[in-house]
C-alpha cells in the first residue's frame, strides 16, 4: 500500500480501519507501527485496540514497556464491556504487575468478567476462593467453570472427588 492511499484512509478512519491496519501490520511483524495504529483506534474508542495496546504495553511490544498505560487501557476497554481486558487486570493485580499487588482487586475483576459469563473469569473466582481457603465458594465456582467449558476447572473437580479422605473442595 503506498504512503498516500494510507495518509487517504487514515483521513477519514473511524477507529475500525486503524484496528485492521494494525492487526495486518503486526501480522506482518511490524510491532512499533502496529502499536502506532492501534493507539490511533483505542484513542477513537474502539475497546478490541485499548485492549490490543494495552497488551503491547505490558509486555513492552512495539515500544518501552509501561504498565501503568497498559493498565489505563485494560480499564477503559473493561469500562466498554471487553471481557478479555477484565480479565488482563485481573492478572495485574493479581500479580502487582504496574499496581501493588491485591487479591481483592484481581476477584473484582475476575468477578467481572465471570458475571459476563466467561469460564475462565469463573476459574479464577474459584481459584481467588480456594487461596483464601474458602472451600464451598470455590467448589461453587469450579462447578461453573467447569459447566461453562473450562477443562481446568474440570479436572480439579475430578480430583477433588479422589480425595474424599481429606480436606477436598466438595
Amino acid at each position: 500500500m503506498s504512503a498516500a492511499l494510507l495518509a487517504f484512509l487514515l483521513l477519514f478512519a473511524d477507529g475500525d480501519t486503524e484496528l485492521g491496519l494494525a492487526k495486518a501490520t503486526l501480522r506482518a511483524k511490524n510491532p512499533v507501527r502496529a502499536r502506532e495504529y492501534f493507539t490511533q483506534a483505542a484513542t477513537k474508542g474502539n475497546a478490541e485496540a485499548k485492549l490490543q495496546l494495552g497488551i503491547m504495553l505490558s509486555n513492552g511490544q512495539g515500544g518501552a514497556q509501561d504498565l501503568t498505560a497498559a493498565r489505563e487501557w485494560f480499564t477503559k476497554a473493561a469500562a466498554q464491556g471487553n471481557v478479555p481486558s477484565m480479565l488482563n487486570l485481573g492478572v495485574l493485580y493479581r500479580n502487582g504487575r504496574g499496581v501493588e499487588a491485591n487479591a481483592g482487586g484481581a476477584l473484582r475483576w475476575y468477578r467481572m468478567a465471570a458475571d459476563s459469563g466467561n469460564a475462565t473469569g469463573m476459574y479464577w473466582v474459584a481459584d481467588s476462593h480456594y487461596q483464601k481457603k474458602e472451600f464451598p465458594q470455590a467448589a461453587e465456582w469450579f462447578r461453573k467453570a467447569s459447566d461453562a467449558g473450562d477443562v481446568d476447572a474440570t479436572l480439579l473437580l475430578g480430583y477433588a472427588d479422589l480425595w474424599r479422605g481429606g480436606e477436598t473442595l466438595a
